[in-house]
């Protein structure tokens, strides 16, 4: 079904919708069971779109980020990428004073740095130098929108060759940050084998 057909019908279902409510006043318990379990499913539906709306939102930032990088050969929004990099590469910092519900959340987003640790070396490029980490750790974005900005940021391919200063940042980031981390030598090695010894 085409998207314009989609939108179509969706607005015609809401308008029908509000119609039937002005008639409710006189339905009996079997109508009002049955609107029930519709609601649910009118629920479900439209908290799926609207994670794939948010989802498509991020997607969008991502590319042009990526692409403005790319045609400019410049980062604008460093200190994005150098926290970004930290956090996925080491993870948050845990503390015993940390309360029951801060250290749920920081193991939701040592979960979400393996995850993005898993993407191609362009896809966490494109992720560290786009999005600011409020909008991506485990408060920040529920875990649908997570899983579809994930699984849609792989399924894009390859993109052109990034520019030499993405690759200078990433070595000097090595050298001064995390000199000792074996998950961002790995990452380096499959990005551009032998960097690490320039």
């Amino acid at each position: 079904m085409a998207s314009s057909e989609a939108l179509s019908r969706l607005h015609n279902l809401a308008s029908e919708t509000e119609h039937l409510a002005v008639h409710m006043g006189q339905a009996d318990d079997a109508l009002l069971i049955g609107l029930s379990v519709d609601h649910k499913k009118f629920k479900k539906a439209a908290t799926k779109i609207r994670h794939q709306i948010d989802g498509k939102r991020h997607l969008s930032r991502v590319e042009s980020t990526r692409a403005t990088i790319i045609a400019e050969k410049t980062i604008r929004k460093m200190s994005t990428l150098k926290k970004n990099l930290s956090l996925i590469f080491q993870g948050p910092t845990a503390s015993a004073l940390d309360n029951a519900r801060n250290r749920t959340r920081m193991k939701q987003t040592t979960l979400r740095c393996a995850r993005i640790r898993s993407l191609r070396p362009d896809s966490v490029i494109s992720w560290a130098a786009a999005l600011p980490i409020t909008d991506w750790k485990s408060d920040g974005m529920s875990n649908e929108v997570f899983d579809f900005l994930t699984s849609r940021i792989e399924a894009a391919g390859e993109v052109q060759p990034w520019p030499p200063v993405v690759r200078e940042i990433l070595r000097i980031f090595q050298l001064e940050v995390m000199p000792h981390s074996e998950e961002y030598n790995k990452f380096i090695d499959s990005t551009w084998p032998g960097l690490g010894e320039e």
